[in-house]
């Protein structure tokens, strides 16, 4: 069964962040900024879990509905996705694998964060960084994630650092080269293109 809630946008520095209420109620909670089975990516900002998709309802109401898209499964397997939209398992390099499709030309072809790439069988979108937009307000909150790097003044997110420019960071993610203003390398950064 999909789970509903109301959505409200407002401004921030870098992009426009989401801000998640429970249909109920009116005010924001901190403690529990999303509706339970949401996932909390940046400071207030919910999404759907891997496997689910937002899709709005009515005017104000939005719901989580099960895509079977980035769930985990058993490569090789060919009876171990869910969706017949998205049949194929590819292997996970942390180990095991997820459903996804192929066909993909470009990373826009894909949902946020994941990207087009190539493998034997040709272009599938591989998933987002683990930990990509999460939230978080120290590095040890984005430890055992792909997103190490804790951006604590604007953003409040986890990100990946060290990207290559050439590989990209995926759609809706720029990779930017950060030295000139005191930052030690490159970051994929959620904007169009990077800052000058």
């Amino acid at each position: 069964m999909p789970r509903s809630f109301a959505a409200r946008v407002r401004s921030a520095p870098l992009l426009a962040v989401v801000l998640l209420l429970g249909a109920a109620a009116c005010t924001y909670d901190r403690e529990s900024p999303c509706p339970e089975g949401f996932v909390q990516r940046l400071e207030s900002f919910c999404a759907c879990p891997d496997g689910y998709e937002l899709r709005q309802t009515s005017p104000t109401s939005w719901a989580c509905e099960e895509t079977g898209f980035g769930v985990a499964c058993s490569p090789g397997s060919a009876a171990s996705c869910p969706s017949p939209q998205y049949p194929t398992c590819v292997n996970d390099p942390a180990g095991g694998g997820y459903c996804t499709e192929r066909g993909c030309a470009k990373d826009s072809d894909c949902p946020r964060g994941w990207s087009c790439r190539m493998d034997g069988e040709g272009p599938y979108c591989r998933r987002a960084p683990r930990g990509l937009g999460d939230a978080c307000t120290a590095a040890s909150d984005c430890a055992g994630g792909e997103a190490t790097y804790c951006e604590t003044t604007n953003l409040k997110m986890c990100l990946v650092q060290g990207c290559d420019a050439a590989a990209g960071c995926g759609n809706g993610y720029s990779c930017c080269d950060l030295t000139s203003r005191g930052f030690p390398g490159t970051l994929c950064l959620p904007v169009p293109r990077c800052p000058s």
